[in-house]
């Protein structure tokens, strides 16, 4: 007679999962995410004078971001990494403060990352929270 006992087995990966993300060292406010994605992908955020921006990725390759606010972070395996975040700064960035800026992120379509962007509210803002995605939008 033969037996064959499995404890803990499973055919299904677990799926990957992050760290918690780091607050951001310049005490700034988030004003997008985090968010989680996958693949390419073009997030708008409000800008004000000073940004931050913390990504990290899990997979293949490297994870960009280009724009106003840009940087790359290299992703690491799913079976050995929950993530590694890296991040940039900017004391003044090259737009007007409220002005909408588009940032470009770009990743292996299997790849999934966690991105974060972090700014000074402007007089009167309030941020507001849309499920997952926070920003910041001028109160009457």
């Amino acid at each position: 007679m033969l037996a064959v006992i499995c404890c803990g087995c499973s055919s299904l990966p677990h799926p990957a999962t992050f760290d918690p993300m780091p607050l951001d060292p310049n005490n700034l406010t988030a004003v997008l995410g985090p968010i989680t994605g996958a693949g390419s992908r073009t997030l708008m955020v409000t800008a004000s004078r000073s940004m931050s921006i913390t990504m990290g990725c899990i997979g293949k390759g490297m994870l960009t971001v280009s724009g106003p606010l840009s940087g790359a972070v290299l992703c690491g395996e799913a079976s050995v990494s929950r993530g590694v975040f890296g991040g940039s700064y900017w004391a003044h960035v090259s737009v007007w403060p409220g002005e909408r800026i588009e940032l470009r992120v770009v990743a292996d379509a299997r790849t999934i990352w966690d991105i974060r962007v972090d700014g000074l509210p402007r007089p009167g803002s309030a941020v507001i929270n849309s499920g997952r995605e926070r920003y910041a939008a001028v109160t009457p």
